[in-house]
């Protein structure tokens, strides 16, 4: 009788032991890189208040300028041209994200001047 307990016991664990699925060997895949995301002020000549600043931005050298966000001082603005109203240094965060993709931030800083006056 002991034995029969003891090979119903082995044939249990046997059992249990055999329907365990190791998935990729228990090693944790690593996180995809997506490549670089930049963001820039586009080569204008845009300098003054009242001139139309463009922002531009790649990701792995494509262009993905249309898909991105702008915040300017933290205000997010329409689209990817801003102009002006006040003289200063202004910040810009650009963020682009996709689907099952993590976001990426770029940030940089424009200066805006007043136009000097040239009437006498």
């Amino acid at each position: 009788m002991k034995l029969n307990k003891l090979l119903f016991l082995f044939f249990v664990l046997i059992a249990f032991s055999s329907c365990t699925e190791y998935v990729d060997y228990g090693v944790v895949p690593e996180t995809p890189n997506y490549g670089d995301f930049k963001a820039k002020l586009s080569s204008t000549e845009a300098k003054y208040i009242g001139d139309t600043f463009e922002f531009e931005a790649t990701m792995s050298g494509a262009d993905v300028t249309i898909a991105t966000d702008f915040k300017i001082n933290g205000t997010l603005i329409d689209g990817y041209k801003y102009i002006p109203q006040k003289e200063g240094e202004y910040s810009v965060t650009a963020s682009f994200e996709l689907p099952g993709m993590p976001t990426k931030t770029s940030t940089f800083k424009f200066n805006v001047l007043k136009k000097a006056n040239t009437s006498k």
